[in-house]
């Protein structure tokens, strides 16, 4: 287990599906802070376009579309 993988997430709802964060799925770092997500299709779409979802992951919220 590395360093990163003992560190929190930020968010406790995934900023993308609103679902609670999944702690076996691959996490994201944005702004300096381990961002999570709640389903297997939600890592991929987080660095396509991080500006989207970061922010709404650092208030722990779900981005409204």
């Amino acid at each position: 287990m590395g360093v990163n993988d003992t560190i929190k997430t930020v968010n406790s709802i995934c900023a993308i599906s609103g679902m609670d964060v999944d702690p076996a799925l691959p996490a994201a770092s944005y702004k300096g802070h381990k961002v999570g997500f709640g389903c297997p299709a939600c890592p991929p779409k987080f660095p396509k376009n991080p500006g989207k979802w970061g922010p709404s992951a650092l208030k722990n919220e779900v981005l409204e579309n």
